[in-house]
């Protein structure tokens, strides 16, 4: 596949773009696009032996053209790439994998071990039959919840199925890391820390050398996690398993973060304390939009996400759910299902 200048825009030379690119010594930040909302996805390249990627974009022609360049533009021959390690097994981290390994061995080198958390393993192993349960799930989360059928069927489910679907490819070959699994890289060793809540097998990758961490989505420079994703697999409180994550790093306060999306981190210790505050935020919020009478989730979602497009509403129902779950566990809110829809109000006083 070529990569074609774009016309009318400034083309650096490959010396200068490298620069650029270089986030610390032999660590190359590519922002690759993506059809999501939350725009461009990072993939970092580590060069020197063995070279390493981490995570790699959605399964798009633009997306592999673009990690292509920054392989290019990095001086890092892509044929070399030994492992890629993958921070949790959403498409836009994910859903390139196969088409790098069939580009490295086209190129004569050879396939790169594929490394994902093992909760996360169901998400690409069958993508195509794993998309469609998920799909499923996304629909039934809007029905239960309340939304209205105007806005239901303007989810359909082959169509979403055919959307998603798109955006990634089955890895059978994927290997299992777990939590403190260690790889050697060019930059030293990288330990992983099993951090769950954006997804079951997030995970973020430490190197204590350099004091860097690779943190996905579970740390995120000016946008929220979503630690709510995975509502469909866990009795857990994906919200709460999320917060403990969060302190799990917190011993690496000092560190810099390199994260899945946006800006590096240069203070984790006060973007956690941000991301704490903002959930405590949220239940406060909650706990005011509840009222004597029962509300359908998706009434209250409008409450305290506002007027959010279509292509949010499961992260706005799925973080709803959560935090009444979290006040019904503290004995502040009850919940009741009626004709098949979750209702919610404050707990009275008996």
């Amino acid at each position: 596949m070529s990569i074609r200048s774009i016309p009318g825009h400034y083309e650096p030379d490959s010396k200068e773009a490298s620069q650029q690119m270089e986030v610390v010594n032999g660590v190359f930040k590519v922002e690759v696009p993506t059809p999501f909302p939350v725009g461009r996805v990072n993939a970092y390249i580590i060069e020197g032996d063995p070279v390493t990627l981490v995570d790699s974009g959605p399964n798009s022609e633009k997306a592999f053209s673009g990690l292509l360049q920054g392989f290019e533009q990095a001086g890092v021959d892509i044929a070399r790439l030994s492992q890629v390690l993958l921070t949790h097994g959403h498409t836009d981290h994910v859903g390139l994998v196969s088409s790098i390994g069939d580009e490295v061995e086209q190129r004569g080198g050879k396939r790169p071990s594929v490394w994902l958390h093992q909760n996360d393993h169901h998400r690409v192993i069958r993508h195509e039959e794993y998309t469609r349960k998920r799909v499923r799930s996304y629909i039934e989360i809007a029905e239960r919840a309340g939304t209205p059928c105007e806005i239901l069927d303007q989810m359909p489910y082959e169509w979403l199925v055919d959307r998603f679907i798109s955006f990634g490819k089955s890895i059978p070959d994927v290997q299992t890391l777990t939590d403190e699994t260690v790889f050697e890289t060019g930059l030293g060793p990288l330990r992983c820390i099993w951090t769950p809540g954006h997804s079951h097998g997030s995970v973020c990758f430490v190197a204590e050398e350099e004091r860097i961490i690779f943190s996905g989505d579970h740390l995120l420079s000016d946008i929220s996690s979503n630690p709510s994703l995975d509502f469909d697999r866990s009795s857990d409180i994906m919200m709460l398993r999320y917060l403990d994550s969060l302190l799990r790093l917190d011993k690496y306060k000092d560190y810099q973060a390199y994260p899945g999306h946006r800006a590096i981190i240069n203070n984790i210790g006060s973007r956690i304390r941000e991301l704490e505050e903002d959930v405590i935020e949220k239940l406060d919020r909650m706990r005011e939009a509840l009222a004597q009478t029962h509300q359908s989730i998706y009434a209250l979602s409008r409450q305290i996400y506002g007027s959010y497009g279509l292509d949010q509403i499961v992260l706005a129902l799925a973080e709803t759910m959560d935090l009444v779950r979290i006040l019904e566990a503290n004995q502040q809110a009850e919940t009741v299902e009626i004709e098949g829809v979750l209702h919610a109000r404050e707990r009275l006083s008996k």
